[in-house]
């Protein structure tokens, strides 16, 4: 089985938005996957890049576009390290409860199918040459938060997305895959606002006007993982924020965030943590007592 791991991160409520500086230190670690979208701009060192079936040499300059779903990890050979600049946002910030394919089409560059994407662009591309100096744009403005920073950062996001778009030549094709979200977008924030609850994929399906089979075949066509481990991967959000965020006991958290089964949870939390949930919530807080 694939080692891998949910990469949790923690927007500003309303603003799903920021930029993060990242040193890769060794690479036996593992795959990970978010449900953020992430552009990745190596500033220092040499490694892979790696996707699950794809893996790509990376120095700096080089620029990596990542989805919400897909599997991924940078690794660097052991005692040397490598920098990141990630910038990362939720699609919703970018086409947010509206109904117009042309905001749609912006998320384009990162709803791509897999298996045919070609995640990097190197740093000696027309594209690349572009887009560096843009992601320190955006990075320096969301640090320096300057009044009316949200705006710009929205617009500054958007002509990054913009020049993806003319690199891979989607706007061409854009149709489909704009359908396709806009048809699971009902679905998708049900599922957010509803995960912890016992929802099933028929749920699902009916706020999204689809028949579950209909459902079943978007949704793993579109977020390119099924439905229960995408639901999952939500449920699994929320426990961890709670371990952070709060002293209620792990059994009590699993069962607020909708899981039926404790050592289910304690199995999946190790799988994807490399320790429990009282040893990771007492690794953030030595003093407090877990038992």
């Amino acid at each position: 089985m694939e080692n891998l791991f949910f990469w949790q991160y923690e927007f500003t409520p309303g603003f799903e938005f920021d930029c993060l500086r990242y040193t890769v230190r060794q690479s036996a670690g593992a795959l990970h996957w978010h449900n953020y979208c992430q552009l990745a701009l190596c500033t220092a060192g040499r490694g892979e890049f790696t996707f699950s079936g794809k893996s790509y040499p990376y120095a700096a300059g080089d620029l990596f576009v990542v989805d919400n779903t897909e599997r991924h990890g940078a690794f660097v050979a052991p005692g040397e390290t490598a920098k990141f600049l990630f910038v990362m946002f939720y699609p919703q910030f970018v086409a947010r409860g509206t109904e117009n394919a042309f905001d749609y089409e912006y998320l384009l560059p990162v709803s791509y199918t897999s298996e045919d994407f070609v995640n990097k662009i190197g740093a000696d591309s027309d594209c690349g040459r572009r887009l560096a100096p843009l992601l320190l744009d955006i990075e320096a403005e969301n640090r320096r938060r300057r009044p009316g920073y949200e705006h710009l950062i929205s617009a500054k996001l958007r002509v990054i997305l913009a020049e993806l778009l003319g690199h891979y030549g989607m706007a061409e094709n854009a149709h489909g895959i704009v359908d396709r979200h806009r048809k699971l977008r009902p679905a998708i924030l049900y599922l957010e606002q509803h995960c912890q609850e016992p929802v099933t994929l028929a749920d699902a399906a009916r706020v999204a006007y689809l028949s579950p089979s209909r459902f079943r075949h978007l949704f793993l066509e579109t977020m390119h993982l099924g439905f229960k481990e995408y639901l999952i991967g939500l449920r699994y959000q929320m426990a961890r924020r709670m371990l952070v965020t709060t002293d209620t006991s792990v059994a009590e958290i699993a069962a607020a965030c909708g899981f039926s089964n404790l050592s289910g949870f304690y199995r999946l939390f190790r799988e994807r943590e490399g320790v429990t949930p009282a040893e990771f919530r007492a690794a953030l807080h030595p003093a407090q007592d877990n038992n």
